[in-house]
C-alpha cells in the first residue's frame, strides 16, 4: 500500500486561520458568519458581502445581513440590496441555497457601461452536516474571475468554518458526558475510539461501520493498520495531525481517506480519537450504494477526549468527494468556455504569460499568437438561429483542437473569436504553416441541423520572443493583424509595426472625430447636379467635410469608413441631414437636395423621426429632398430595408440608388424598389471613353431608367468628351468636377454651368 501523505493543514491558509481565530469564542451561527463576511472582504479586497439564510434556520431565514468595506459604500450598494430583494429565488445566493454549490457571475459590457451593480459577484455555501444553512455572497469592482488559488482558499475557508460550527456544540456536549452516547451514535460522522497501546478500535458508531463496511462487532477490536496503512499513528508519541491514506473496503471498493488524529482519555486510559465528518451531506446508504470501482475522497481528523472515564482519541473520516468535485467544477467554469469546453480568455492569458516568461528567460523560446475570426458568422445566426450558430462554434472548436500541436493552446475568447498559442517556433514560417493547416481543416463542409455549411477564418499572426515588451501586446497585435487580413480579403496576415501605427492613428482619428461633432468642425459642401443639355442647375448633393484644426480640410474618404465601423456615421449623418435641409431653403426651385444615408442610418428605428424633424425645422418641402442609398446596402438589408423605404416614401421624400451597377442587384429586385432615380457609378463613366463595353453598360442603364420611368444621373463627369458621349446616349443629368467641385453653399453659383 502507498505511504501516508501528509496534507497541508488549514492553518497554512491565512484566511482559514483568520476565520478560525476570529470565531473561536463565538457561539451563534449569525455571529460567526458576520465575522466571515468581514474577514473574506478584508482578505480579498472585495467591497461588500451579504448573508442569506436558508428556511431551515428558523427565525434567521427572514434576515439579510450585509457587510460593507466602509460607510461610503452604503449608497453604492443600496440599489443592489433592493435588486437582490426583488430577485427572490433568482439571485446567486438563492441558487447556492438550492444547489449547495458555489456560483459566480461577471457583469455584462452593457451593465458595466451603465454602472448597474458590481463588476463581479461570488457566492459560497455554508454546509452544516447534510444541510446548506446559509450562503455568503461577495461583490467586487474588478470585472475578473478570481485566480485558482483564491477560489480554492475561500472554498476551504468556508468549509473549515462550517466544520467548526458543526463540531463545536457536539464536542461540548459529547465530552461533557451529557447525552454523549446518543450524540455518538446519531451523528453522520464516522467516529472511532482507538486504544493507543494496542492500536485496536475500542468503540465505533454506526456511521463508521458504514464507511468501513464492517458490522459493529467486527469493527471493534480491529487494528487500525488493517483498515489503512498508517496504523502506527495510534502509538504513543506518534505524530498527530492530518494524513491522506488509501482504504480497501470489503468488496474491494477503494476510499481515499484524510485522517486527523488526537489523544483523548477513554475510561481513565489514554486513547486515540478518529473523526469522520460527512461535509457533502452523504448518508451511509449512499456510501454503500457506490460502485466498487469508484474512488472517494475522505477527510479524517482526530481529537483527544475522555470517553467513559478513559483517555481516548476520536478519529473522524468524512467523505469530501462531492466537495472536491464541486471545487473542480468551479475551477473548470472559471477557466474553460462552457460551450466548446476549450480554454477561455482567462486561461489563455495565463498560458500566454508562461510563454512570455519562457521567451524572456534563459530558454528564449519564441512563440506565436494566432487570432481567428469566423467570416460572416452573423449570416449563420441570422439565417439559421443561434442554436445552429452555437453548434457551428462547437464543430469549429473541435477542428481547431485537431490542428493543435502538443503543448500548444486553442482557446475561445467569446462570440466567433478563437485564439491559438503556438510555442517553440523558429520563425514566421512555422506560424504561417499552422495557419495554413487551420485553413485546410476548415475546407470541408460542416453539417449543422441538416444544413451543409462552409466556414472560413480570417487569421492574424503575431510573433513573440525575447524582444516582446508585454504578453498582452501579442494578443493585441494578432487582433490587429486579423482585421488587416479581413480588409485585404486575404486568409491571414502577419503583424508588422506599420499595422500598429495605422491602428493607433485610426484610434486617434476616432477620438478626434467624436470631438469634432461637439466642436463644430464638420462642414457641408455641395456639388451641383446639372442638365447636360443646358447646364442649368437641377439639384445639389450634400457632402460632409471635416475642417481639422491641425490637418486642415479632410476629405470624406479619409474618415467616413472609420465612422461607418465605429457607428459615428449615425450622429454625423443626422447632423448633415439637418444642416443641409436648413441651407437648402435658399436653393432655387425646383432644384432637389440630395443627402446620403448610410446602412446604419437606414436601419436606425429613429430615422423616420429624424427626417421629419429636419424637414419641420427647415420648412423644406419634402418633395425637394432626395435620400441616396447604395445598391449594396439595400441588397444586404433585404426585407427590412424595403420596409424602411416604404416608410420614407410616405413622407413624400424622393429616393435614389447611388453607385448603381456595382451591387449586382437583379432587374426584378430593382423593379420592386420604391425609387425615383439612379446614379451611374463613376467607375463606368471614367472608363467609358476607352472601353466600348462600359459604353454598352451605361447605355443599358439609361434605357433601364427610361423604361422604369426614373431619372438617371451620371456622376464623376470630369471631361468634355465624357459629357458629349453621355449626351449622345440620351443622358440628361450629370455631376462632376467638369461642372463644379463641392463647395460651401455660400460659394455656389446658380448660373448655367455649360451650354
Amino acid at each position: 500500500m502507498p505511504k501516508i501523505v501528509p496534507l497541508p493543514p488549514f492553518a497554512k491558509n491565512p484566511l482559514s486561520l483568520a476565520l478560525k481565530e476570529a470565531t473561536a469564542d463565538i457561539g451563534s451561527l449569525e455571529e460567526a458568519l458576520r465575522v466571515a463576511l468581514a474577514q473574506v472582504c478584508a482578505h480579498t479586497g472585495w467591497k461588500a458581502g451579504r448573508i442569506e439564510f436558508s428556511s431551515e434556520v428558523g427565525e434567521l431565514s427572514s434576515r439579510i445581513v450585509w457587510h460593507l468595506a466602509g460607510p461610503e459604500q452604503l449608497d453604492n450598494f443600496r440599489k443592489l440590496a433592493e435588486a437582490r430583494r426583488h430577485k427572490g429565488n433568482d439571485g446567486p445566493a438563492a441558487q447556492v441555497l438550492r444547489g449547495g454549490q458555489a456560483v459566480f457571475s461577471l457583469a455584462t459590457v452593457d451593465e458595466m457601461r451603465r454602472g448597474a451593480g458590481p463588476a463581479a459577484s461570488f457566492a459560497f455555501p455554508v454546509h452544516v452536516m447534510d444541510r446548506t444553512l446559509a450562503a455568503l455572497e461577495f461583490f467586487s469592482d474588478r470585472p475578473a474571475v478570481p485566480d485558482k488559488a483564491l477560489v480554492a482558499g475561500i472554498i476551504d475557508a468556508v468549509a473549515e468554518l462550517a466544520a467548526t460550527l458543526t463540531r463545536k456544540p457536539a464536542e461540548d456536549e459529547l465530552w461533557g458526558s451529557l447525552g454523549y452516547r446518543e450524540i455518538f451514535e446519531s451523528t453522520g460522522e464516522a467516529l472511532l475510539v482507538v486504544d493507543p497501546t494496542t492500536g485496536r478500535v475500542v468503540e465505533a458508531n454506526r456511521s463508521a461501520c458504514a464507511v468501513y463496511l464492517l458490522p459493529h462487532e467486527a469493527l471493534v477490536g480491529t487494528r487500525l493498520d488493517t483498515l489503512w496503512q498508517g496504523g502506527e499513528v495510534a502509538n504513543p508519541g506518534a505524530q498527530r495531525g492530518r494524513f491522506e491514506v488509501p482504504h480497501r473496503r470489503a468488496g474491494n471498493s477503494d476510499l481515499i481517506l484524510e485522517i486527523t488524529t488526537s489523544d483523548v482519555l477513554y475510561r481513565g486510559q489514554r486513547a486515540l480519537l478518529v473523526i469522520s465528518r460527512q461535509l457533502d451531506g452523504a448518508v451511509p446508504r449512499q456510501i454503500d450504494a457506490m460502485h466498487e470501482s469508484e474512488i472517494r475522497d475522505v477527510e479524517l481528523s482526530s481529537h483527544e477526549l475522555s470517553f467513559e472515564g478513559h483517555e481516548a482519541m476520536l478519529v473522524s473520516a468524512s467523505d469530501v468527494t462531492a466537495r472536491r468535485k464541486a471545487q473542480a467544477r468551479l475551477l473548470h467554469a472559471a477557466f474553460y468556455d462552457p460551450l466548446t469546453a476549450l480554454p477561455n480568455r482567462a486561461l489563455f492569458r495565463d498560458r500566454l504569460e508562461l510563454a512570455f516568461a519562457r521567451a524572456r528567460g534563459r530558454e528564449q523560446v519564441r512563440f506565436a499568437v494566432l487570432f481567428l475570426d469566423i467570416d460572416r458568422f452573423k449570416v449563420v445566426n441570422d439565417g439559421l438561429g443561434h442554436r445552429a450558430g452555437d453548434e457551428l462554434l462547437i464543430q469549429i472548436g473541435r477542428r481547431l483542437e485537431a490542428c493543435r500541436r502538443t503543448g500548444d493552446t486553442v482557446a475561445r475568447l467569446g462570440g466567433d473569436e478563437f485564439t491559438m498559442l503556438v510555442e517553440g517556433i523558429t520563425d514566421e514560417r512555422d506560424a504561417v504553416a499552422v495557419a495554413e493547416r487551420v485553413h485546410g481543416a476548415m475546407a470541408a463542409p460542416f453539417l449543422v441541423e441538416s444544413h451543409e455549411l462552409y466556414a472560413s477564418l480570417s487569421i492574424g499572426i503575431a510573433l513573440g520572443g525575447p524582444a516582446t515588451e508585454a504578453s498582452e501586446h501579442s494578443l493585441r497585435d494578432a487582433d490587429t493583424a486579423m482585421y488587416r487580413a479581413k480588409l485585404r480579403g486575404s486568409r491571414h496576415a502577419v503583424f508588422d509595426a506599420s499595422m500598429h501605427e495605422r491602428a493607433t492613428a485610426a484610434l486617434r482619428m476616432e477620438n478626434e472625430l467624436r470631438r469634432a461633432l461637439d466642436r463644430g468642425e464638420l462642414r457641408v459642401h455641395y456639388q451641383p447636379i446639372v442638365d447636360l443639355a443646358t447646364g442649368e442647375l437641377r439639384g445639389l448633393e450634400a457632402l460632409v467635410r471635416w475642417q481639422h484644426p491641425e490637418r486642415g480640410m479632410i476629405e470624406p474618404g479619409a474618415f467616413i469608413p472609420l465612422a461607418e465601423v465605429t457607428g459615428l456615421i449615425v450622429p454625423v449623418g443626422r447632423w448633415v441631414l439637418e444642416q443641409a435641409c436648413l441651407q437648402a431653403r435658399a436653393l432655387p426651385s425646383p432644384a432637389m437636395l440630395s443627402v446620403n444615408l448610410s446602412g446604419r442610418q437606414l436601419m436606425q428605428p429613429e430615422l423616420i423621426d429624424q427626417v421629419k424633424r429636419a424637414l419641420s425645422q427647415s420648412g423644406l418641402d419634402p418633395r425637394r429632398l432626395r435620400l441616396e442609398l447604395t445598391e449594396s446596402m439595400l441588397i444586404e438589408s433585404g426585407a427590412a430595408a424595403m420596409d424602411r423605404l416604404e416608410e420614407l416614401r410616405k413622407l413624400e421624400v424622393s429616393l435614389c440608388i447611388d453607385d448603381f451597377g456595382t451591387g449586382y442587384s437583379s432587374l426584378s429586385y430593382l423593379h420592386q424598389l420604391p425609387i425615383d432615380a439612379l446614379k451611374i457609378d463613376l467607375s463606368f463613366i471614367k472608363a467609358m471613353v476607352t472601353d466600348q463595353r462600359k459604353i454598352k453598360i451605361v447605355e443599358s442603364i439609361l434605357l433601364l431608367g427610361k423604361g422604369l420611368g426614373i431619372e438617371v444621373v451620371a456622376e464623376g463627369v470630369e471631361t468634355l468628351e465624357q459629357a458629349a458621349l453621355l449626351r449622345s446616349l440620351g443622358c440628361q443629368r450629370a455631376q462632376g468636377y467638369l461642372f463644379a467641385r463641392p463647395l460651401p453653399f455660400e460659394e455656389l453659383s446658380f448660373t448655367p454651368a455649360c451650354s
